[in-house]
């Protein structure tokens, strides 16, 4: 048993125009799946990132498959050799790819998909519409869905709020009201920075904060995320719940990006991808177009872009980030 992080995107079909060209497409069927389908490779960020593992289910709309990057590790081992009686070390160079799986909807462009340390949310939705652009089957854009762009509108839209975690530091030279008493006790205590987690499993935790961030609030919860938000400390996390589903904000990584986490996920490749399935069909009013108010990332797939998608920084992947040294 292993942890397994579902994130979710889309894939959006924008035009049969080819990037370079001014020709249309004569377009038959279904662009994602012929796009999918004809994907080969892409160099990007010192890896050629390709599609494998390919499977379509045609009565559910449904591409299941994995994106990655092949690679060579190079490691030095050592060895006994008997007839010189000697410890000797080789270096071989061994099989070391990366891959996470995805389940996609070719109709919708709804997906499910693995996000790793390896692969973030933010690049591999990146690099899937890179491949799609470079097969020459039209133009797609991507985006991955979220439930909210700021901790204010999440903490409206859940209905039990179950932890808060944040790492803060001591401001300097500003403050603000908001966070005044957090700040003071800090310097009071000499302390560099604090880690702190808030729970409330059964009844959930109070999340009320002012309308303005000059105006002071007693909840220590609102003090540490405003901390953060003006820039005094390194993240901070939100664990909360709508209609019996678990939502997380996280400052880190995209804010509140829908996700969903085992941590007791099957290492069963292919049962794992039967959990992806079954997300992604839950999960369906929050993969609809137009369903939220908050405005998509809309990722490009940029073949020439410069900077690289932010991956899941170490440790994302467990549950106490606030709680680790770092």
């Amino acid at each position: 048993m292993s942890r397994l992080t579902i994130y979710y995107g889309r894939i959006r079909y924008v035009s049969d125009q080819i990037s370079g060209q001014t020709e249309l497409l004569a377009r038959e069927g279904d662009p994602i799946r012929e796009a999918v389908e004809a994907a080969k490779a892409v160099e990007r960020y010192r890896h050629t990132w390709v599609l494998g593992n390919l499977s379509t289910v045609e009565e559910r709309n449904l591409i299941i498959g994995r994106l990655g990057y092949p690679g060579i590790e190079h490691r030095r081992q050592e060895d006994y050799d008997p007839e010189t009686q000697q410890f000797v070390e080789q270096e071989l160079d061994l099989p070391a790819a990366v891959s996470d799986a995805f389940v996609l909807d070719y109709k919708t462009g709804a997906m499910a998909f693995e996000g790793t340390e390896q692969i973030g949310p933010t690049g591999f939705v990146n690099h899937f519409v890179a491949l799609l652009n470079a097969s020459k089957r039209g133009t797609f854009k991507g985006e991955l869905v979220r439930v909210a762009e700021h901790y204010r509108e999440f903490v409206s839209k859940v209905d039990r709020i179950k932890s808060v975690s944040f790492e803060v530091r001591p401001s300097n030279p500003r403050d603000r009201a908001i966070f005044r008493p957090l700040d003071e006790g800090m310097r009071a205590a000499n302390a560099k920075r604090q880690l702190t987690k808030l729970e409330n499993n059964e009844e959930g935790l109070i999340l009320n904060p002012p309308a303005s961030p000059d105006e002071e609030t007693p909840n220590p919860a609102v003090q540490g995320i405003e901390m953060v938000e003006e820039g005094y400390g390194e993240g901070y996390r939100i664990d909360a719940e709508r209609e019996g589903n678990p939502l997380r904000f996280d400052s880190k990584v995209g804010g509140g990006l829908l996700r969903d986490a085992f941590e007791d996920a099957p290492d069963d490749p292919s049962a794992r991808v039967e959990l992806l399935r079954e997300k992604l069909d839950e999960r369906g009013s929050f993969l609809e177009p137009g369903q939220s108010s908050t405005p998509p990332v809309e990722l490009e797939g940029d073949l020439d872009a410069e900077t690289e998608p932010r991956a899941l920084p170490p440790g994302e992947e467990g549950d106490n980030w606030a709680e680790d040294e770092r």
